[in-house]
Parts: C-alpha cells; sequence; structure tokens
C-alpha cells in the first residue's frame, strides 16, 4: 500500500485530488453568501490580548470532516484490489515467441507495449519470463518487469509454444500465464492462459535452405507471397540477379571455393531480414588413408584395393600417415590408428556353415550391411577377441575392440577365398561404414554446418587440448576441456570458430525454416484469461466493498439535514 501511489499514476491523481478538493471546499464557503442578524454587522475591534493562545482556530463544520472522510473512503476503496502483495495476488508467467518470424514489421513492439501495459494494472506482482525457443529457458524471475526489449532477442528457427506453456506451468503452478506471439495459435489454449499474437501477413523472399559439399552449395529459395519479386543473390563477391514468381521456389547450385561462403539474398522491401543470410563452412573431410600390409594374401589384397578405388573415403597413399591398418591377426603390431586384423585360417581348418549370420552388437559399422546370402568360409574353432558384432551360429564372425583416443581394432574371422563375401554388397558397405566411423572420430566438429535446433560437438580424442579458444562475431571465451574428450556447445547463429594449440576449426550455424519464412501465416489474434476475475475477487475486493459501503453511511447523516 505505501508504494501504490508512487507505482500506479491513477492512485497519484485521486490522492492529489485531496487538497485540490479542500481548497474548492474553502473557497465556496468564503464565496457563498448568507443571512446574519444585524448585530453582528456593527464594528468591532479586534484587539490582541496580553493573556491565553495568540493563535485562532478556525472551526470547520461537520459536514467538511464528512465529505473529506467519504473522500478518503473513496479513494481507499478503488485503490483495494490493486494493491496485492505477491503471496496474494498470481504470479504472471509471460511467454515469448523468439522465433525469427516475430521480427517482422512491428510484432515486437506492440507486444512489448501490450506487456507493459498488463503488468502496470497490478505493478506488486511476480513476473516471470519465459523464451519458448527450441527448448524453454527462464530468464527472469521478480517483482519488476524486465527491460523486454533487451532480453527479447528474437532469431531462431521456430520456437515450441505448446512446450514452453508446459515448462511454465511446471516450473510456477497456480499462476496466470500469457503467450506473446505473432501467428494464431495451433492448440489448445487453456483457461489461465492468454494468447495475443500481433502478426501482419507479409510477402517475403527467403533463403529457406542451405546445404554444401566440398566447393558445391545447393540453395533453396523461396518467395512467399502473392507477388511477383526480384533479388539479387550475392555468394562471398559473386552476384547473380533472380526473378521470382508469386510462390515459387528456386533450388540452384552454385559453386564456392573459398572456405567460408556468405550468402545473402538482397532484396528491396523485406520485412525480415533474418532468413536473407546463410553461411556455410566448406565440409570438406579427406578420405581415410589406408595401408595394406605385405603379408595379406594377394587375392584378399586385391579385394581391398578394388573397393578402396571405388570409394572417394577411402585412399591408399604411401607418403601420407595412415588411419587404418590392414594386416594380419598373426602380426598384430601394436600401432595407435585403428587397424582391421585379419584371421586367415588355414585351409583345412575353414568351413562354411548353413547358420544364418545374424548381428550380435548394434554398432555404426553394421549400419545397412546386408547379410542375407552371404557365404563365409571361417574357422569355426577360432576364439576372437573383443566385443562380438556377427556371428554364426556360435562362431564369432566380426568382433571390435576399442583402444585410446578412439581408435580401435576391427577382427575379421574370414578365410583368404573369401567366398561370396567380396562380390556381396556387404563388402563395399561395410567398409564405406568403418570409413565413417573413423571420419566421425576424428579430432574437431562433428560436422562443419549446424541449425540452431542442434548442438556442436567436438571431439577432442587424439589430441591434448586443456583450453580451447572460442570465437563469434560477438564474443571470445576459452573452454576449459577438463580433459573431457567430448565438448558439447549451444549452436548459435552464425560462424564459430574453435583454436587449439595444434588445430583450428570453422563452423557455421544457420536459422533456416520455411514455416517461419511464410510470413502469410502471421495473424492477430487475442484471448484473454478467462479465470482472471477470480484471481481478482479472491484478493481485497470485499475490503473495497465495505469501504464504500463506510463512505455511503457517513454521507447519510449529512442527506438528512433540514
Amino acid at each position: 500500500m505505501p508504494t501504490f501511489f508512487l507505482d500506479n499514476p491513477l492512485g497519484l491523481v485521486s490522492a492529489i485530488a485531496i487538497p485540490i478538493l479542500v481548497a474548492l471546499y474553502f473557497w465556496q464557503r468564503k464565496a457563498t453568501s448568507k443571512i446574519v442578524p444585524a448585530i453582528f454587522l456593527w464594528p468591532a475591534e479586534n484587539r490582541s490580548s496580553n493573556a491565553g493562545a495568540k493563535w485562532r482556530i478556525t472551526r470547520l463544520p461537520l459536514d467538511f470532516y464528512q465529505f473529506l472522510l467519504a473522500i478518503i473512503l473513496l479513494i481507499l476503496a478503488a485503490a483495494v484490489p490493486y494493491v496485492v502483495t505477491n503471496q496474494k495476488f498470481p504470479p504472471l508467467n509471460i511467454i515469448l515467441d523468439d522465433s525469427m518470424s516475430t521480427q517482422a514489421g512491428k510484432t515486437k513492439e506492440k507486444a512489448i507495449d501490450h506487456i507493459e501495459s498488463v503488468a502496470r494494472k497490478f505493478p506488486q506482482r511476480r513476473f516471470l519470463v519465459y523464451l519458448a525457443g527450441h527448448k524453454p529457458t527462464l530468464i527472469h524471475d521478480d517483482s519488476k518487469l524486465p527491460n523486454l526489449a533487451q532480453i527479447w532477442l528474437p532469431g531462431k528457427s521456430n520456437a515450441d509454444l505448446k512446450a514452453a506453456l508446459a515448462f511454465a506451468k511446471n516450473n510456477c503452478p497456480s499462476a496466470e500465464y500469457i503467450i506473446v506471439t505473432d501467428h494464431i495459435p495451433t492448440f489448445e489454449i487453456p483457461e489461465d492462459t492468454a494468447y495475443v499474437a500481433f502478426g501482419k501477413s507479409f510477402n517475403n523472399l527467403a533463403i529457406v535452405n542451405a546445404k554444401r559439399n566440398d566447393d558445391k552449395i545447393l540453395l533453396e529459395l523461396a518467395n512467399a507471397g502473392d507477388k511477383q519479386a526480384n533479388a539479387t543473390l550475392i555468394v562471398n563477391k559473386a552476384q547473380q540477379q533472380l526473378d521470382f514468381k508469386p510462390d515459387e521456389r528456386k533450388s540452384l547450385v552454385v559453386k564456392c571455393d573459398e572456405t567460408i561462403a556468405e550468402i545473402h539474398l538482397k532484396a528491396q522491401d523485406d520485412q525480415l531480414e533474418a532468413d536473407n543470410y546463410a553461411m556455410l563452412v566448406n565440409d570438406y573431410k579427406p578420405p581415410v588413408n589406408v595401408k595394406i600390409h605385405d603379408a595379406i594374401p594377394e587375392k584378399l589384397k586385391n579385394a581391398i584395393r578394388r573397393t578402396i578405388q571405388t570409394n572417394i573415403n577411402l585412399a591408399e597413399k604411401a607418403d601420407a600417415q595412415p588411419e587404418l591398418i590392414i594386416e594380419p591377426a598373426s602380426e598384430d603390431t601394436p600401432h595407435s590408428a585403428s587397424r582391421i586384423l585379419w584371421y586367415l585360417p588355414a585351409d583345412e581348418n575353414a568351413a562354411i556353415s548353413d547358420a544364418p549370420i545374424v548381428p550380435v552388437t548394434a554398432h555404426p559399422i553394421l549400419d545397412g550391411v546386408p547379410l542375407g546370402n552371404l557365404i563365409w568360409p571361417a574357422n569355426h574353432n577360432q576364439q576372437i577377441p573383443g566385443t562380438t558384432l556377427l556371428a554364426q551360429a556360435s562362431t564369432t564372425l566380426l568382433a571390435i575392440q576399442n583402444k585410446q583416443n578412439n581408435a580401435f581394432d576391427l577382427m575379421i574371422n574370414l578365410h583368404q577365398s573369401l567366398g561370396n563375401v567380396h562380390r556381396n554388397p556387404a563388402w563395399p558397405t561395410l567398409f564405406e561404414n568403418i570409413a565413417q566411423y573413423i571420419k566421425a572420430n576424428r579430432p574437431g566438429p562433428t560436422q562443419a554446418n549446424y541449425t540452431d535446433n542442434e548442438s556442436i560437438q567436438l571431439n577432442l580424442h587424439s589430441i591434448d587440448a586443456t583450453k580451447i579458444t572460442h570465437a563469434t562475431q560477438d564474443s571470445k571465451t576459452t573452454i576449459n576441456t577438463d580433459n573431457s574428450k567430448k565438448i558439447v556447445l549451444e549452436a548459435t547463429n552464425g560462424l564459430h570458430q574453435f583454436t587449439t594449440e595444434s588445430h583450428t576449426w570453422n563452423v557455421a550455424v544457420n536459422t533456416l525454416d520455411p514455416e517461419e519464412s511464410d510470413l502469410t501465416n502471421a495473424a492477430s489474434f487475442k484471448k484473454d484469461i478467462a479465470t482472471q476475475i477470480k484471481f481478482r475477487q479472491a484478493t481485497k475486493s470485499n475490503i473495497a466493498w465495505l469501504l464504500a459501503l463506510l463512505a455511503i453511511l457517513v454521507l447519510i447523516p449529512r442527506f438528512n439535514y433540514p
């Protein structure tokens, strides 16, 4: 109550009215003509007495005090429903849609004005502010509303409002909730939740998808609207003019030799700039270098080399450090690189079984490997170490053993005649999976380009890095790895550079989404809280009615004057 007149402008105005009414009362009494006996008109000389009180107190009539008390009671009756402690009035949970479409037009400005007007009515209550995003986040919890323009930074590719509402209800039950967005609801809104949208339909040109493979960039561009449009596509320094029909999508392949490609779809009078930009880093990863041991039998060696020659993810370079060594298990030369250890049974020990070949342990190396119609000659008495991946009855055909720095030893129980394995689709698929598995576990980011609903993952398996410098366009921080071999970071829009003592990696994050770029779905909508009247009546409305009744009772004697 003491801060009501400071926080609420209407309360302050009503308080100022009291001295004004008192002044008007005195002015009215002074200006009013009165009939008095003539004896009171005789001249009288006012003299100061030598004793007694020097101050003369003007005694006001009873009706003055009646009116003054009635005014004060009426002001208090009007103010009491708004003067509620944080514990008495339910908190207000504000859920902000921070998807990039809310940047279009004046959606954000109108939404902030609305929230502030709601907050001014009940300045004493508790405010909780959430950003919906891909994963809801509580960013404010206080009795004062924050500066929303500073903390509400739309830019996500999309926002899950339903999940954000569920998160707010779980975090702060028995409260009021308000969702602020730019489109009509796509799910049922509960009674204790207000839903306001300040969107407006616009035509919009956008980059809705962007992929890169080495020096080739695949772009999908869209004109979301019923009007023709033209734009300039800029990829680094190269430019080309594009014309769009209404509701048209274009797919383009652009060549870019630079490591980092900055893409800008430049259009006039575009209401949403966020989806006109993209950045892609060259995701080329050199093939896995393979070394074949001289002791490998010639037929097997030729089959492996034919596979290497037809697979762009494998290479055999004598002058480069090998990442995969293929050698007989009998050699078993210790090495930090990954190895395929080939168990080559003697002719008299090799046998073919009619039992089906089945996977025992799920592993990326087995993904998509067809196991039907395989003739696999093996030593069925051979003991194979490691975790069994493939088996035929009780015989281990393929096993894996992990080593330090995320390398591995893959053990294969297969006779050099190979049966029909090298002529079956299982053979190239197996080698492709091995190459991809080694690539995925190289030090550095698992991929060069991310969307903002993914997490950036850095592998540090084969390097000693206690600290990593993380630089973006706006900041530069140091990450302490704590000897961890994998770092996971939130993917925020823009270019990220990670630097260790021996490596530098670039990663691009883009916020592209066809639905968010389609501003024809934006609209205005308003749904108030259905239960808010019950909340307010449950506070101090009874006291307000009592004060109003007292004001009337105070005036009753005045009405009864003759």
